[in-house]
């Protein structure tokens, strides 16, 4: 999967994709969690959150 997809399904920005998928310290706000979401369970309905992101 490509970023500029990622971006384009979630409805954010590509530098926030880009800053979410290359920085280990950078935790997204909730909003923007939940649209990284929606987009990939649209390839695999059982992605969860702590997948990516412990909270």
């Amino acid at each position: 999967m490509k970023q500029k997809w990622l971006a384009k399904e979630a409805e954010l920005n590509k530098a926030t994709i880009t800053r979410v998928t290359s920085s280990d310290e950078y935790t997204p706000n909730l909003r923007t969690i939940k649209k990284i979401l929606q987009a990939l369970r649209k390839i695999d309905p059982n992605v969860k959150q702590d997948d990516f992101w412990t909270m």
